[in-house]
């Protein structure tokens, strides 16, 4: 194949993931059908079904932390980030908050319809897959939050309106960056 070729192949690839070959800036990653992505923090809706917060349902508007998703074929993943800049491979990842999702950021699907296919446009339907979903429990065997009283507190607490950004304070280190999570070591963003 002359390298011409090779390059109207992956641009004629590349046009199912990307208009054009523009990126989003929230688009962290890409790598075959895996994309990761970054949502800045900021006040969105969230549902809980629990009945420790609310029956049956308790809704709210509350602050929500820097999140990095995962998403392919095969994975679901969510983690938490602090502060308000986009992710650099030198960033660390924290725990994701929520409920419906195990340590290692997996995102338990239960109904949830999720999006097909992982192409930058299907952000928005990924972000609102989650976002939009009933949280009903923890998933995480460990502290879901660092907060007296534990997951359940907390999130009475922000649904009472208790904290007027999000605190970060609370979210527990998941001991990786996200370079390391790629598999890049410790390399630098330049």
């Amino acid at each position: 194949m002359t390298p011409r070729a090779a390059i109207q192949l992956a641009r004629a690839l590349s046009k199912s993931v990307a208009h054009g070959g523009f990126l989003p800036e929230t688009v962290l990653y890409m790598d075959g059908d895996l994309l990761l992505w970054w949502v800045p923090p900021a006040k969105r809706h969230i549902v809980f079904r629990a009945p420790e917060l609310g029956a049956p349902e308790r809704g709210e508007v509350v602050p929500h932390p820097g999140l990095v998703f995962a998403a392919s074929s095969r994975v679901w993943k969510v983690w938490a980030v602090k502060g308000r800049s986009r992710p650099a491979l030198q960033t660390p990842l924290f725990q994701s908050p929520y409920f419906n999702v195990w340590e290692g950021g997996d995102i338990c699907r239960g109904n949830v319809q999720v999006p097909e296919g992982t192409a930058t446009e299907k952000i928005d339907a990924w972000n609102a897959a989650f976002l939009g979903s009933f949280f009903t429990h923890p998933n995480s065997q460990g502290k879901l939050v660092r907060y007296r009283g534990g997951a359940y507190p907390f999130w009475r607490d922000m649904l009472d309106g208790k904290f007027k950004k999000f605190p970060e304070r609370v979210l527990i280190d998941a001991k990786t960056t996200l370079g390391k999570l790629l598999g890049m070591g410790a390399q630098d963003d330049d």
